[in-house]
């Protein structure tokens, strides 16, 4: 068995077993919080200043893709349903270039908070 194949199925066992977990969970109707459910703290970010921090609304997002609600989920979360694809992916075809990975990751991660922010401060 190659690398590759290897580690395609690693990710997608943890992609399964993220899968079970979240799917027992109530999506929070506020699009934030659900992560509670599992008994950790609000996020400390939103908590403090009211605005959501980067990873807000992930759980959320999968929550609802584990239901089947896709439109939800990417309401939740603009790169929640993209996350386990794309994780997938880089386990298939292994990123050539972790620096294109990691600022092309950072690009889209710093405009999906910036639209989440302006989301859940009611400017569209």
């Amino acid at each position: 068995m190659t690398i590759r194949i290897k580690r395609l199925l690693w990710c997608g066992a943890g992609i399964f077993c993220a899968w079970l977990l979240v799917s027992r969970l109530t999506p929070s109707p506020t699009g934030i919080g659900t992560h509670e459910q599992f008994g950790l703290p609000p996020c400390p970010l939103h908590w403090l200043t009211g605005w959501p921090c980067p990873a807000c609304g992930l759980t959320t997002s999968w929550c609802h893709l584990s239901h089947g609600a896709w439109a939800a989920a990417f309401r939740a979360h603009l790169l929640g349903p993209l996350v386990p694809i794309g994780l997938a992916g880089w386990a298939a075809f292994n990123v050539p270039s972790a620096q294109w990975a990691w600022a092309g990751g950072l690009s889209i991660g710093l405009a999906s908070w910036l639209i989440s922010i302006m989301r859940l401060s009611g400017l569209f």
